[in-house]
């Protein structure tokens, strides 16, 4: 009986650990072309993916004239870790448009956290250049499904541009 109940909690403390190390760094190691093992490191984000610090440098992206994407996100979150590359990768391809990385756990962008962030994080707003929420996206977006929408959004806020113009 004993036994078995050891083997019950070393069991029960080993999916503990793995449930634990899956939103860690721990294990995310890969090999490379000459065969030697790499551990990934949390990479920097990118130049054209602009982190914001406060209210004030957001409402200046905004009133830049060009659409802007703005994830919330936080550091603990594993969801939002998982879109960091993505949106990164999106900000490469769709340069007429502003990405945007708020930290829903910075203080000083409490305000905007409460604004916009209805349904928890990631949450992916979408602003035409006239600074006017035309999406709002609880959650994360698969690859293909994140690219339609950026598309859809550009012609969108575009064509309205050009036929105001």
């Amino acid at each position: 009986m004993k036994g078995s109940v050891q083997r019950y909690m070393v069991t029960g403390m080993m999916c503990l650990i793995v449930l634990v190390c899956a939103s860690c760094k721990w294990g995310k190691e890969k090999k490379t072309d000459t065969g030697t093992t790499q551990t990934a490191v949390e990479q920097p984000a990118s130049h054209l993916v602009k982190e914001i610090t406060s209210v004030e440098e957001f409402n200046k992206i905004l009133v830049l004239g060009k659409g802007v994407i703005a994830k919330f996100h936080a550091v603990w979150c594993p969801p939002c870790r998982l879109m960091g590359p993505l949106v990164e990768k999106m900000a490469a391809q769709f340069r007429n448009i502003n990405f945007v990385s708020l930290n829903t756990e910075n203080p000083a962008l409490q305000e905007l956290v409460e604004q916009y962030v209805l349904e928890g994080i990631p949450m992916f707003v979408f602003f035409d250049p006239c600074s006017q929420v035309v999406l709002m996206h609880p959650g994360g977006f698969e690859e293909k499904e994140f690219e339609q929408t950026i598309r859809r959004f550009s012609t969108d806020y575009c064509s309205k541009k050009m036929a105001t113009v």
